[in-house]
């Protein structure tokens, strides 16, 4: 009787788009053995604002310099009141330069953000990547236990 196969890691990360490979980045960086579960994302032509937090984060665990380049800095934010109403609030306009900042954040394309974050995760040798998907989960009594649809 064949066993399924199994991996042991301190932890497993469910889901290959930017906020799961940058949990999994992040502990990889640190150097704790992580499983990445889940396939490459699709092309997605949506960005991201990136802010001070995430900016933070993404400079912190070594992903930032993969993304930088395809980034646009947000230098000014408009907010604009799209109710529909008869009477709307006027529109209001806040520029970084107001705070000392060069920019708000960045704004990148998922696309070109998941391609940054993915050069970040191959470098790292702490980082194994599974393509599957998750089927179940099962609380065991020292672990936790992934069942994924390869048999894993």
């Amino acid at each position: 009787m064949a066993t399924s196969p199994h991996i042991d890691t301190a932890v497993a990360v469910v889901g290959s788009g930017p906020a799961g490979l940058t949990t999994a980045i992040s502990f990889a960086k640190a150097e704790v053995p992580t499983v990445l579960i889940g396939g490459l994302a699709a092309p997605d032509r949506r960005t991201t604002a990136l802010l001070a937090g995430s900016l933070a984060i993404l400079e912190n665990n070594g992903s930032w310099r993969h993304c930088a380049a395809k980034a646009a800095p947000l230098r000014q934010l408009r907010i604009v009141d799209d109710t529909g109403r008869l009477i709307r609030a006027p529109e209001v306009k806040f520029d970084a330069t107001e705070i000392g900042l060069d920019a708000f954040g960045y704004n990148i394309e998922n696309t070109e953000l998941l391609v940054g974050l993915n050069e970040r995760a191959q470098a790292l040798p702490t980082l194994r990547r599974v393509d599957a998907r998750l089927r179940s989960v099962e609380h065991a009594e020292d672990a936790v236990i992934l069942h994924l649809d390869s048999g894993a």
